[in-house]
């Protein structure tokens, strides 16, 4: 079953069943205090919110042949590996979209979502363990430049991109 597919349905029985609670009371009979029901309500609608935002993202390249395509293709590109659940791949992202905008037609921006079948791929060919990671690959997929944590240092992007259009 899909990952968002599963989180959905996980975030549609928890709230059902707060519902359920709400106009029945509990199973044995007692209804609980407005307050306590209301309580009740807003943690499950919390839950539910939590589920949907920290479910599985849906990057650029999340399947092992989309990425396979983007990479060694002759384009140098910018591999992101984040995940939704990791705080600072969040606050990188506006970084990472303004980066891509900026080098549109010289690099391609490859995403990978590290919990998408693709990420295997990306952790066993440039030996992941962290995210966010940021990997800098030339035309041929040969690795240029990375690296950990933060948001992606353009200046070094555009040095590697530099030296890569010396090379040709």
């Amino acid at each position: 079953m899909h990952p968002a597919l599963t989180w959905s349905l996980v975030s549609l029985a928890v709230a059902a069943f707060f519902a359920a609670w709400w106009v029945e009371g509990r199973p044995d009979g007692h209804r609980l205090a407005s307050w306590r029901r209301f309580t009740l309500v807003v943690q499950a609608a919390a839950v539910a919110m939590t589920l949907l935002v920290l479910r599985p993202g849906h990057g650029t390249h999340d399947s092992p042949a989309a990425f396979a395509a983007a990479i060694g293709n002759g384009t140098p590109a910018l591999i992101d590996v984040y995940g939704n659940w990791c705080g600072p791949c969040l606050l990188a992202r506006p970084s990472v979209d303004a980066l891509e905008r900026a080098t549109r037609g010289r690099m391609a921006v490859v995403r990978v979502d590290i919990e998408a079948p693709a990420a295997r791929l990306v952790v066993s060919r440039y030996g992941l363990r962290a995210t966010p990671t940021y990997v800098l690959v030339d035309g041929q997929g040969t690795e240029v430049w990375r690296q950990v944590g933060g948001s992606p240092d353009r200046a070094a992007i555009e040095q590697g991109l530099a030296a890569m259009g010396s090379r040709r």
